[in-house]
Order: structure tokens, then C-alpha cells, then sequence
């Protein structure tokens, strides 16, 4: 007898059985099937091609209740409102049902719905609200599965060993191929010249223990993925792969130990050392994608120096300081945290972040992030984000992200590849089949010559390699682009709609002029508008946010979207914002003469009650090389502005670059209207990513920008690390040479297998040079990818 869940042997007399029948080989399998039947997921049972991970034990959830601990949980969950997400490995999955059988037991016990599993890498995400990570982590060890909250050093490691297995797959080809190529050199010499029986049997059966580790270890991934999708009832490319090499590897074998017959161990190693080269260019590809993230992670010290209660600084392991905890950083030392300059003054290195290659003065009041090195004094930093919540791991996140996501592209090549397979499959049996009534002694190589020669590798290469080069491209310049078909979106756009406070300009204001009404104190005003204003995340915050005047003491804090801040000081109720939010509150404005204001000008008004206080006047400069990105993108896109400054500022604006659609005084409800009139299928919109979030979430392609906070933005396709928006004309060119490189590999992929069919079905092709012909198209299609490498940096660079 047989475990029902495992499949393993069942010792006579120790069986357990449940109410249906099925025997179970121990209490383990028992319990997991129990608690597969309980949420009504037996189908696993008859949708998996091999059986279920034998669990050692029934796991006690005291065993993952040590993760519900805040300081634990924070080196592993990211926390965005209401949601957590967190990011793990899965050990024992071997199939699709593995995936199905999670997703799905997570959904019925917790009610979880955000579930995404990498078969391939064994990397799931899980979004969730509200249960402990516990219950989450024992629901897929009841299953039997092994979940792994690794940090990013583990991850390296795992994509170190995997780069091990491959090189050693390769060396293992390479070496196995140049020896049987030796002997097969000296068996067609023999073959040509003449050779005695027993020195020609020598030479085949040496190449058959030669090319047995090739054929058994470097092509083990080939063998073991056809037989999974065998089972599984599907094809994938590897099928005809591991058709072709067995099918000859065996044949030879059989005609060696007979001592008469073709051999083709020649043959199979130059195949599978090809196929092999190709296959570990794709992979290195797609690690040095991630290389950025496990570098940065790498950064971070081990350790770092916290203030104590009596004023002194004591070193303290990383996971132990809190937000709002104090810390010194030394020079040349790596900032673990983000946080706020208290005391000192230095210059930051944020190219590790940023891609901005020169150091950032930074003073009191400044904000610094995570990765980041101080470079000449030490700095007293109070801390705001740590862990999961710092722009570092929100980086990582978005970069992972990226990484899950399949391209609706891929997916059709790969659908079109496997009906390619399908067609080469009944095609190789069809030569066969008609040789054997022309000349029966070709039958076999020429099935074998299709079977190699049309295999459809290059065609479903030719679009991730270029997806996978290209995000690696933008994230080198500070560019992360999440996710793939973005790209492909990209050519699709028609119009560009600019926010214009933090967009075009650069969002740092500086007071221009200032008024204050009645007999009030400016300093304190100041102090109230600060502490306000510390509560927002608008670009106008930034000013007052760098004001030495102390913060006062203020309740019932709100924001209203797009418009200001209010909060409770004294009895009195204050607001600080724009003329909407004044009039809202109902605050009577004095008619300004605002003539003489240049475009970049913008009005914060402050109020008690309903009684002004106070009149800014801020001007926010226009960013660099402005003029040179909107006129590149004004020769092949609509440009628009929409943005909630007033509309005189706006107007000024655009005519000073002679955009005619332009739009002011607007909430956010008012943009989204905007997008939503205007085709939003071919719109790009680009913000702040502030008060934005429903444009960027309608819009056909989102970009944010803005370093105050600019990873947070979640509704964004694209976020721009260093601010500006002349990185769009990059993005353009280099979304253009991704869907250009990617035809042309289709093309080359679909006009080799046409070239090659005829040939190969009328016996013009060996074996061998059908399998130099194969890889042969795979590299070319992987090596034009990495052509993505030349398109020219955005500007700056």
C-alpha cells in the first residue's frame, strides 16, 4: 500500500485511514489531507502530476507564533494602511496544484485574496489585513510546505548557489562535448579511412560513458521539465528538447550495445552544450536585475549607535531602534534608517538610491534615507521609517514585484510556441513516417534533424530576455519601471498630462513674500504654520518644514486633500493652504494684486477660525533643462497640464512653452475628470504621485516623481528616483527599442523555422548541424536582447 497523500510505502500493519477509505502512511499526511479536505480543496488531489512533500511532522503553531513579535515582524512585513505584505520563500513546491493549493487555503481559511506564487523561483507575495503573519505561516506548513522569511543575504545566496548549478551544468556540456567530438573525430576518420571492430566498439562505448553526464546532469533540467508537462497534459519547449536528446542518446546506446547502428553522441552533447550556453546567458540576465537590490541590502551595518536615556550613544544591533529613536552616524559610515538631521551638517551620498552621482548638502531638518553614506561629519538623526518601511525595502518591493510580473506578451509568444511545438511534434512523426517508405536507414535522423532543428527556443525567448535587459537598463539610472507591460504601453501613448507643482518645477520653494494681519506674532504664526504643515506631504510643506522654530502642540490634525492642513491650538481652529481651503472654512480673502507674479508663484493662506492670519507668497523655481524635455516631447505627443495651482500661475507657465491646453485650480476629482475626457487609454500622466493617486491609477502609463516621498506611490507604474521629468524621453526611446528588438527576434524566430523545416524534412540537415543550427538562433535572439544596453541614459547620466 501507498500514502494517498505522499505516495510513499506503507509498512504492514502501521496504515492509519480516514473516514473515506484512504490510507496514509503517518499522522503528518493525515492531518494535511484532513485540513485540505476541511476548506473543500480535494480537487488538489486530482490536478497534481506528482505526489504531495511527505511533512516530517504536524507543525505546533507555537513554533511561528515568534513572528507576531513587532521587532521580529518589521524585519519582514511591510505595513501600507491597512494592508501588510510580505515577501517569503516556499520550499517542497513542484507543480502548478502546489500554487493552486496555497492560494486557495489561504483564501478559505483568512480570507486572503492577494496571493502570488513563482513557481520557478518558489518566491510568493502575500498581501493581508489584520490576522497575525503566525496563522499565515502555519497554514502553509499544515500544508506540508516550508515557508522561509529570508532577508536579502539569503536571497543571494540562493541565487548564488543557482548560479553554481548552472556553471557546473555548463562545464559539465562543455568538457563532455569536446571529448565525444575527439572520438567522434576518430570514428568518422575510421569511417572514411577504415578501422579495425574492436578499436571502433572502444571509441563508441567511451563516448557513451562520456556523454552519459551530459545527457543526465546538464540536461537534467530539460528532462525534468518535459516530464512534468507530459503529466501535466501540456507542452512546453522543452519537450521536443528532451525528445530529441533522449530519443538519440538512447538510440545510440542501443546501437553501441548491438555494435552495428548510427550513433549520435556527438550530436546530443553539441546540443545540449548550446542550449545549456543560451540558457545561462538568459538566467544572468535576469540576476543582474536583481543585483541592485541584494547590493543595497548589502549596505545596511549590522549595528548602529543609539542614544541612551542618559545622553550617551551605545551601539545597538539594527533591529532594535524604534521610530522616533535617536541614532549617530559617523562618517563614512552607511545610514540604516530614514529619518530627520537633528544636529550636524554634512554631505550624503544617495547614488545607491538616487542614481544623482554628486553628494547632497544636507543640514538640520533635512531628510535622509536608508543606503545612503554620510561622507565628512557626523549626524544625530531622529528616526521616522525603519525596516520593511524604509525607501530601501520599498525599492526591493517594487523591484520583486517587477520581477513576478508576466508580461501579456509573454504569454502570447509562449501560447504561439507551444502550438509551435505541437506542430514540430506531429511534422518530425510525418517525416518519419514518409522516409520510412523512401529510405527506412534516414528515418530516424531526419525525425531527430526536425525534432532539433525547428525546436522553438528562440521564439520564446525572444520577448522576456528584452523585458528583463530593459528594466535592468532603467533601474541602473534610477528607474523602476514595475512592470513589464508597461513598456509595451508605452508606444501606445498619444498625450502626456504634467502636474505641474513638483513636476515641472522643482518643488522646493523658497518665501518670496509674507504678510501678516492684526497684531499677531510672525514667529509664532510661523510655528503654527509649521507644525501644520509637517503633518503634509505637499511640496509647499517642504518650505516650512526646514524653519528653526519649535512645533507647538496641536490635536485633530486633518488634511484635505489637495487643498491644506487644519488642526486645534488654544481653542481656536487653524488652517493653512490654499484659497479653496480658505474658502471652504470659510475664510474671507482680501483682493491680492497678484499681477505682477511670475508663473512659479503660489499663494498659502493661514487662518484662525475664520479670521486670515497670515499671506505666503512661495516661489517654486522650474527644473533644470525643462525647456530642452518639452520641446523633445512636444514633436510627437499632445502636452498638457493640469494642476491645482492657481490658473494665472498655470497660464504663464504654458504659454512660456506654448502648451495650449492647460488647466488650473483643480482638485483632484477635477483631474480625474480631465483624464477620463480626454481618451485615457492614451495617456501618460505624470505627478507628484501626492494628491494624484486616482489620475495615476486611471491613466494608461503613471509616472510619479518626487524624492519626499516617492516609492510610496503605489497607483504609479513607474516612479522616477531622481525627480525630474526628462527622463521621458528615455523612457520613450527605450520602451521604442524594446518593441523593435523584440519584432526583430520574432521575425529571425519565425524565419529560421520556416528556412530550416524543408530542409531538414528533405534530408539536406544532420543531426548535429540541426543542433548548432537551434542554438545558434537561441543565443542570436538572447545576445540582440542585451542590445537594450546601448540605449542612450537619460539626460545627466
Amino acid at each position: 500500500m501507498t500514502c494517498y497523500h505522499c505516495h510513499q510505502p506503507i509498512l504492514a500493519g502501521t496504515g492509519i485511514h480516514d473516514d473515506a477509505g484512504h490510507a496514509y502512511c503517518c499522522t503528518a499526511c493525515r492531518a494535511v489531507a484532513a485540513i485540505i479536505s476541511a476548506h473543500h480543496l480535494d480537487q488538489y488531489y486530482t490536478v497534481r502530476d506528482r505526489p504531495a512533500p511527505r511533512p516530517e511532522t504536524a507543525y505546533d503553531h507555537s513554533h511561528w507564533q515568534a513572528y507576531d513579535l513587532p521587532d521580529i515582524a518589521a524585519q519582514y512585513t511591510y505595513r501600507d494602511g491597512e494592508d501588510n505584505e510580505i515577501h517569503l520563500y516556499i520550499d517542497g513546491l513542484h507543480c502548478a496544484a502546489c500554487t493552486w493549493l496555497i492560494s486557495r487555503a489561504l483564501e478559505r481559511a483568512h480570507g486572503i485574496t492577494h496571493t502570488r506564487i513563482n513557481l520557478t523561483t518558489g518566491r510568493a507575495e502575500v498581501r493581508w489585513r489584520e490576522i497575525p503573519l503566525s496563522a499565515i505561516l502555519a497554514t502553509i506548513a499544515d500544508l506540508g510546505y516550508t515557508p522561509n522569511l529570508t532577508t536579502p543575504d539569503q536571497e543571494e545566496r540562493r541565487d548564488h548557489r543557482r548560479r553554481n548549478h548552472d556553471l557546473l551544468r555548463l562545464i559539465v556540456a562543455g568538457l563532455g562535448m569536446m571529448q565525444v567530438m575527439m572520438f567522434a573525430t576518430g570514428l568518422y576518420t575510421g569511417a572514411w579511412l577504415g578501422i579495425e571492430r574492436e578499436y571502433e566498439q572502444l571509441l563508441r562505448w567511451i563516448s557513451a560513458i562520456l556523454s552519459a553526464p551530459v545527457m543526465l546532469y546538464a540536461g537534467y533540467p530539460f528532462l525534468k521539465n518535459t516530464w512534468l508537462a507530459l503529466k501535466q497534459r501540456r507542452l512546453n519547449m522543452d519537450v521536443p528538447i528532451a525528445i530529441a536528446c533522449a530519443g538519440a542518446w538512447l538510440a545510440s546506446l542501443y546501437h553501441t550495445i548491438l555494435g552495428y547502428g548510427e550513433i549520435y553522441y556527438d550530436g546530443v552533447t553539441m546540443f545540449i552544450f548550446f542550449i545549456t550556453i543560451s540558457r545561462t546567458l538568459e538566467a544572468h540576465t535576469r540576476r543582474r536585475a536583481r543585483h541592485n537590490q541584494h547590493h543595497f541590502a548589502r549596505l545596511l551595518p549590522d549595528a548602529v549607535y543609539q542614544r541612551a536615556t542618559d545622553g550617551e550613544y551605545r551601539l545597538v544591533p539594527l533591529p532594535a531602534i524604534r521610530v522616533d529613536d535617536h541614532i549617530r552616524v559617523l562618517p563614512t559610515h552607511t545610514i540604516p534608517v530614514d529619518g530627520q538631521i537633528e544636529t550636524g551638517t554634512s554631505r550624503v551620498d544617495e547614488s545607491m538610491l538616487s542614481g544623482e552621482s554628486t553628494p547632497q548638502y544636507k543640514q538640520a531638518g533635512d531628510a535622509v534615507l536608508a543606503g545612503s553614506t554620510n561622507l565628512e561629519s557626523p549626524l544625530d538623526i531622529r528616526v521616522t521609517q525603519t525596516g520593511q518601511q524604509t525607501t530601501l525595502a520599498a525599492i526591493r518591493r517594487i523591484s520583486a514585484r517587477a520581477e513576478q510580473h508576466r508580461s501579456p506578451q509573454i504569454d502570447r509568444n509562449e501560447t504561439l510556441a507551444r502550438h509551435t511545438i505541437l506542430a514540430v511534434l506531429i511534422l518530425a512523426a510525418a517525416g518519419y513516417l514518409i522516409w520510412q517508405w523512401i529510405a527506412p536507414a534516414r528515418a530516424f535522423d531526419i525525425a531527430l534533424a526536425v525534432l532539433v532543428a525547428t525546436c522553438p527556443c528562440a521564439l520564446s525567448l525572444a520577448t522576456p530576455t528584452v523585458l528583463t535587459a530593459a528594466l535592468n537598463h532603467a533601474h541602473k539610472h534610477a528607474i523602476l519601471i514595475k512592470n513589464s507591460d508597461t513598456l509595451d504601453r508605452l508606444t501606445r501613448i498619444k498625450r502626456i498630462l504634467f502636474d505641474k507643482t513638483g513636476t515641472l518645477t522643482a518643488g522646493k520653494y523658497q518665501l518670496r513674500a509674507g504678510e501678516t494681519y492684526s497684531d499677531a506674532d510672525p514667529h509664532t504664526l510661523l510655528a503654527i504654520a509649521k507644525t501644520l504643515e509637517t503633518n503634509s506631504t505637499h511640496p509647499v510643506a517642504w518650505y516650512f518644514s526646514r524653519q528653526e522654530t519649535a512645533t507647538l502642540p496641536m490635536t485633530n490634525i486633518t488634511q484635505h486633500s489637495g487643498k491644506g492642513v487644519s488642526g486645534d491650538w488654544q481653542g481656536s481652529r487653524w488652517h493653512i493652504g490654499s484659497a479653496a481651503c480658505m474658502h471652504d472654512n470659510g475664510v474671507a480673502l482680501p483682493d491680492d494684486n497678484t499681477g505682477t507674479d511670475d508663473a512659479n508663484t503660489t499663494h498659502v493662506y493661514l487662518a484662525e477660525n475664520t479670521t486670515l492670519r497670515a499671506h505666503y507668497r512661495l516661489s517654486d523655481p522650474e527644473r533644470p533643462g525643462l525647456a530642452a524635455t518639452l520641446t523633445a516631447l512636444a514633436a510627437r505627443y499632445h502636452l498638457a497640464i493640469a494642476s491645482g495651482d492657481r490658473s494665472a500661475n498655470v497660464a504663464r507657465l504654458a504659454a512660456r512653452y506654448h502648451i495650449a491646453d492647460h488647466h488650473g485650480d483643480l482638485l483632484p476629482a477635477d483631474k480625474l475628470a480631465l483624464l477620463e475626457a480626454h481618451n485615457p487609454a492614451h495617456t501618460l500622466m505624470i505627478g507628484d504621485g501626492i494628491n494624484d493617486a486616482p489620475v495615476l491609477a486611471r491613466a494608461a502609463v503613471s509616472v510619479a516623481v518626487g524624492r519626499a516621498n516617492p516609492l510610496s506611490q503605489t497607483h504609479a507604474d513607474i516612479v522616477l528616483m531622481k525627480d525630474g521629468p526628462d527622463a521621458l524621453p528615455y523612457l520613450f526611446d527605450l520602451a521604442a527599442r524594446t518593441q523593435r528588438i523584440i519584432r526583430q527576434n520574432l521575425a529571425w524566430a519565425a524565419a529560421y523555422n520556416l528556412l530550416i523545416l524543408p530542409l531538414a524534412l528533405c534530408g539536406y540537415l544532420t543531426p548535429w548541424i540541426a543542433a548548432l543550427g537551434m542554438s545558434t538562433s537561441s543565443l542570436l535572439v538572447t545576445t540582440n536582447a542585451l542590445r537594450i544596453q546601448r540605449t542612450p541614459p537619460p539626460p545627466g547620466e
